[in-house]
């Protein structure tokens, strides 16, 4: 939990470096043209209308959004947001996308004097909805960081705007976060309550074809159960009990996706965390430079893909592509890992079993998938 307190101070620079205030700063968040294209520019502005460089939100090698133009004055309608607000970036509504990357700032939650009203973000796009904000809310609570979120809608004046250093995000410079950043995690962390099986697999049945697995999860899952783990599918779970069941878990074997960013918040130093990879493409150096700098758990990575999946109309590697991997190999790295007890059962799909699958998919996406081949261990 978040400590809040008004006591006021004469300096905030003197308690909490890296943090900006400004007075009457204006929030500009995107806008469409005469086609209802988004420009994808968003910050904030000065009172006197200058440009705040700080206020714009780094990923990988660029900026989420690039710098707007002031709005000329009488053609909006403006809006104000009274009291002390933290400016948190671009609102991702995307789970795995806010978690990485509209979090960055939210360190300065931790800093008590501050006398915070909540914090204020530019959506990543107009046509967000409030239960995406309330949502995104219930996520940062899950993870014990507790706080209002503000997201504006149209150029918005704040009466007293403090912008944090970015200090998390995905690109190599921010992935692992700052040390101040990973301590106040780290501390909100310690607040949720474990509760759950020792045991986990995290599983992506029951998602939409298009968001992409690996062929064959069913016997995968199959000789799970057979271990004592638990097949949790957190869209089926409240992010609380997530964050709960992950708190608790001794051992979680999981693919590479997003679900594992979230874990990386609530992680324990002394779990086990075995990582299958679903995708030839590197989806997995950011995940793994999460889970080490915020917990440093026993992570181990095994790839054993044979061949992507494409699905023509994606026609590339990444989330919603699918994998064939070698399950008797998998198999072999989780045992050697001490995350299974036995192969019995452990085996790969048969041709016809992955011609069945393919062809179910192929309804499922509207569309056939092609077979893309790569080289694995086991060539």
């Amino acid at each position: 939990m978040v400590r809040r307190t008004r006591k006021k101070v004469a300096s905030i620079r003197s308690r909490a470096t890296d943090i900006l205030e400004f007075k009457n700063a204006l929030i500009v968040p995107p806008t469409a043209d005469s086609a209802g294209k988004y420009d994808s520019r968003s910050g904030v502005f000065r009172e006197d209308g200058t440009f705040i460089a700080e206020s714009l939100t780094v990923t990988g090698d660029r900026h989420i959004h690039g710098e707007p133009a002031l709005p000329d004055e009488g053609s909006y309608e403006e809006g104000y947001l009274p009291g002390t607000h933290a400016f948190g970036g671009v609102f991702f509504g995307h789970f795995g996308h806010f978690i990485a990357e509209s979090t960055g700032r939210l360190w300065a939650l931790g800093e008590p004097d501050l006398m915070l009203d909540g914090v204020v973000y530019a959506p990543k796009e107009k046509g967000f909805s409030e239960h995406a904000v309330q949502r995104q809310a219930g996520l940062l609570a899950a993870i014990g960081v507790h706080t209002s979120l503000t997201v504006v809608d149209r150029p918005t004046r704040v009466e007293r705007l403090l912008i944090p250093a970015q200090e998390f995000g995905l690109s190599p410079a921010l992935i692992r976060g700052t040390p101040r950043y990973v301590d106040f995690m780290r501390k909100c962390a310690a607040t949720v309550q474990p509760e759950g099986a020792e045991l986990v697999y995290i599983s992506r049945q029951g998602l939409p074809v298009d968001r992409g697995m690996l062929l064959g999860e069913q016997l995968l899952v199959d000789l799970l159960v057979k271990e004592g783990y638990r097949i949790f599918q957190p869209q089926r779970h409240t992010l609380a009990e997530q964050a709960a069941q992950y708190r608790a878990a001794k051992k979680i074997i999981s693919v590479d996706a997003s679900p594992l960013h979230f874990l990386a918040y609530v992680a324990c130093p002394d779990q086990k965390i075995s990582i299958i990879k679903r995708r030839s493409m590197d989806a997995i150096s950011n995940i793994l430079a999460h889970l080490e700098s915020f917990a440093s758990p026993d992570i181990q990575v095994i790839d054993h893909i044979r061949a992507d999946y494409v699905n023509k109309k994606y026609r590339r590697i990444g989330r919603t592509s699918w994998s064939e991997v070698g399950l008797r190999a998998v198999g072999e790295d989780l045992l050697a890992s001490g995350m299974i007890g036995s192969l019995d059962g452990w085996r790969d799909l048969t041709a016809e079993e992955i011609e069945a699958q393919l062809a179910i998919m192929a309804i499922e996406g509207e569309s056939p998938y092609t077979r893309l081949p790569v080289a694995t261990h086991e060539d």
